[in-house]
Formats: C-alpha cells, sequence, structure tokens
C-alpha cells in the first residue's frame, strides 16, 4: 500500500510541477 501512496504522490508532484510552469 505504501508503493500504491507513493506512486500517487509522485504523479500528483508531476502535474504540479508541469502546472507551475
Amino acid at each position: 500500500m505504501n508503493h500504491v501512496y507513493r506512486t500517487v504522490f509522485n504523479h500528483a508532484r508531476g502535474i504540479y510541477q508541469v502546472a507551475s510552469e
């Protein structure tokens, strides 16, 4: 379950980075 949470967090972070640009 921890792995899934980490993947979701990483994905959200990537989207945030793109939105920031």
